[in-house]
């Protein structure tokens, strides 16, 4: 890189820091500090926006005329541009921190000409649930058999809330299921949590 371009980037950083943006040095920073969980569950959030956005254009097109539907691509396209986005997050941070090894299993199959097949696959989950992980995943598989086969099911939706809570500190999971603040202060009272009189707050 000549020095011109060294000057340039470096002027463009700047700026970015002035008009308080992002740099691309602090978003590289801040993807290496983000762990595999918050991205899983950034990616789970996501899938819950699509269904809400999908269920409010079916709803729009029930209760308006057809030349009077609100659109909703603009929406539409700014969760795809994310979705991009957090996808490949995960995909790199699935190799960072993979999933212990699947077991493999041989599966058995007669051809149509009666020859027998050995084949290898990955082993499917059976018998009790190892860990807390083991049945968020299981979890996480239900919701995407439903989401492919089952598209407008509310079932997908209701087990992504659930994977997505399971991945939650308590605090936060408090912070998200309940919006009044007094009740969590409450909450964090009885539990013995860190408190601070909501009262006093900003």
């Amino acid at each position: 890189m000549s020095f011109e371009e060294k000057e340039k980037f470096k002027a463009l950083r700047i700026q970015a820091e002035t008009e308080n943006r992002k740099t691309g040095e602090q978003w590289r920073r801040a993807k290496n500090q983000t762990n595999r969980a918050f991205c899983e569950t950034l990616n789970l959030t996501l899938q819950e926006c699509f269904t809400a956005l999908d269920e409010l254009d079916r709803v729009n097109e029930e209760k308006f005329d057809r030349n009077q539907v609100p659109g909703v691509n603009d929406l539409k396209k700014t969760l795809n541009s994310i979705s991009t986005v957090v996808t490949k997050l995960v995909e790199e941070k699935r190799i960072e921190e993979p999933d212990p090894e699947e077991i493999t299993e041989e599966i058995t199959e007669v051809s149509e000409d009666g020859e027998v097949v050995v084949k290898k696959g990955p082993a499917v989950a059976t018998g009790a649930i190892q860990s807390r992980q083991d049945a968020l995943k299981r979890l996480a598989d239900v919701a995407d058999y439903f989401r492919k086969n089952e598209p407008h099911s509310p079932v997908t939706y209701i087990i992504q809330r659930a994977v997505k809570w399971g991945n939650m500190p308590l605090e936060v999971w408090l912070q998200d299921v309940i919006k009044d603040d007094n009740v969590i202060f409450n909450i964090r009272q009885t539990l013995g949590f860190n408190t601070n009189d909501p009262s006093s707050e900003g």
